[in-house]
């Protein structure tokens, strides 16, 4: 992850919402931190660098990775619930 074209590559896939999504679903529906999922989501090589660990930061903090964090949540939980639901009627019945 040195060379400038693998850090512009990098770069170019922090903006790309395929790569929010997956990001998102190691997170929520896998259950990795974020740290492990973003090592993950693009290939960079462990341990991250403290630049990199920065610019992870830094990505997770903007608002269309937040956003996509969020609607997965809410995701999740409107799954339990319906699931939970399902759960409690079939032992009312």
């Amino acid at each position: 992850m040195n060379d400038i074209s693998t850090l512009d590559e990098l770069n170019i896939k922090l903006s790309d919402e395929k790569y929010i999504k997956e990001f998102c679903n190691y997170v929520i529906f896998d259950g990795l931190n974020k740290t492990e999922a973003w090592i993950k989501t693009f290939n960079v090589q462990t341990p991250l660098t403290p630049s990199l660990q920065t610019k992870l930061y830094r990505w997770i903090k903007r608002e269309p990775v937040q956003k996509w964090l969020e609607k997965a949540n809410k995701s999740l939980e409107v799954d339990w619930i319906d699931k939970r639901v399902n759960a409690l009627q079939h032992y009312i019945i």
